[in-house]
């Protein structure tokens, strides 16, 4: 295994882990991951998205730059160049977070 995608993961954990106030005897249980990965998506501008202070675009290019399945909108492609879910496909998930 290649200690830079080890690298990225845990940079990208280190504002969910000090917001969340764990401990070191915390098990990463599918409960922790899911508050982690609530936390995370927090950090990449849910509430400026909810409060439409972001466009839907500029919050999936966010949610882009942590997760590679996620495309930056409008190019079909993650930020390694491969393709993944659509825009729409994304839109789809991110659509219902923002008020109506």
């Amino acid at each position: 295994m290649h200690a830079k995608p080890l690298k990225h993961v845990r940079r990208a954990l280190q504002l969910p882990l000090k917001s969340l106030n764990l401990q070191d005897n915390d098990l990463f249980t599918p409960e922790l991951q899911d508050r982690l990965a609530r936390e995370l998506v927090r950090s990449k501008g849910l509430e400026d998205y909810k409060g439409k202070r972001i466009s839907a675009e500029q919050f999936q290019n966010n949610l882009a730059g942590t997760w590679a399945s996620i495309p930056v909108y409008g190019t079909g492609l993650n930020r390694k160049k491969k393709v993944r879910a659509t825009d729409d496909q994304v839109q789809a998930v991110i659509g219902p977070l923002a008020p109506h």
